[in-house]
């Protein structure tokens, strides 16, 4: 078939072709406001020390680097904590928040670790983040209950950032509009092939 061809069947089906892609973003639309808002929450937690360092005032370099080494052992450690089945049941159990906790960490330096974690409402996400805290800490302190080490772990954090988790609505409309387009060509052609062989 030449080009010329392809213009007529599309010109005798125009309002099948609107009528597809009308439909297709109707149904995005739709879609878009029946999705259940939820929110996906940014928590940095921070490996620190609970005291202070005893003995000498003076410290060599090696001292520095060992330090920074057990730091990052343990950031390592917290990381395997949280992708644990049975540790992210203590942090549901202890925030009140029901459902499968789905909670992703990395290790973003030496001391830092990012949380994220998609939660139904606002409250949620604080509460999931004051007790990752609470159970990361009381899981370290029991690690020291024998040792009674004074320059002991200590997990901080900052406030948890706290974003709505939903597509945009004008990428929604953009993508509704490709996938009603791409739609449109076809159901035109079949249209056109069942009413050429009838």
């Amino acid at each position: 078939m030449e080009l010329k061809e392809y213009i007529q069947i599309f010109k005798k089906n125009i309002k099948i072709f609107i009528g597809t892609i009308l439909v297709t973003l109707l149904l995005g639309v739709n879609f878009y406001f029946l999705l259940p808002d939820n929110y996906k929450t940014y928590l940095n937690v921070d490996v620190t020390r609970a005291g202070k360092r005893s003995g000498s005032v003076y410290r060599d370099d090696n001292d520095e680097f060992y330090r920074l080494q057990a730091d990052e052992r343990f950031a390592d450690t917290i990381v395997k904590w949280l992708d644990s089945g049975r540790f992210k049941n203590d942090i549901s159990s202890n925030s009140g928040v029901k459902g499968d906790l789905k909670i992703e960490s990395k290790r973003l330096s030496s001391q830092l670790i990012e949380v994220t974690y998609v939660t139904n409402s606002m409250d949620e996400s604080q509460k999931i983040a004051d007790s990752i805290v609470d159970i990361v800490n009381q899981k370290t302190e029991r690690l020291n209950e024998d040792q009674k080490i004074s320059n002991w772990f200590k997990i901080v954090s900052d406030e948890p950032y706290i974003a709505k988790n939903k597509i945009n609505f004008y990428k929604m409309l953009a993508i509704s509009l490709s996938l009603g387009v791409f739609l449109g060509f076809w159901v035109v052609f079949v249209f056109h092939y069942f009413r050429k062989n009838k």
